[in-house]
């Protein structure tokens, strides 16, 4: 199961996901960190969905392909009245208060992506591709 704590992520990540929290804090807005570390069959499960397995495709990114399993993103949510507000909706003052926080903070939103926007996803790769942290940081053995 992913985690939902933001202890599991990278100190520098960490950080950054706590002044995104803060920020939004401090301007009224809640905010609910519901995902940052996941597992790459986790991962695998996901990418299925809208696949092979029934729901809506919600990822594009298959083991190894996701920020999740380098600890290098959250996926997070804006609250009102203490419930999340899962549709986006640009002109709502919690999601534009999202956005700006996030790049306050220094992290990337999957929110202004060209393609397959997630606007729930924050993530801070630190310069590198998906491909430069799979070659740095996975095993050969796990990927065999």
């Amino acid at each position: 199961m992913a985690s939902r704590s933001v202890d599991d992520l990278l100190p520098e990540v960490r950080d950054k996901v706590l002044a995104f929290v803060n920020g939004c804090a401090a301007r009224g807005v809640t905010i609910m960190v519901y995902c940052t570390h996941r597992g790459p069959e986790e991962q695998a499960l996901l990418y299925e969905r809208g696949r092979t397995l029934p729901g809506p495709v919600v990822t594009k990114a298959k083991s190894w392909q996701s920020a999740h399993q380098y600890r290098r993103a959250a996926d997070c949510v804006p609250m009102v009245l203490g419930k999340p507000l899962w549709k986006y909706e640009k002109n709502s003052p919690e999601w534009v208060i999202f956005g700006e926080e996030v790049e306050k903070a220094g992290l990337e939103w999957a929110g202004k992506w060209q393609r397959f926007r997630e606007y729930v996803h924050v993530q801070d790769l630190s310069g590198k591709t998906i491909s430069q942290l799979f070659i740095a940081e996975v095993p050969t053995e796990a990927t065999t």
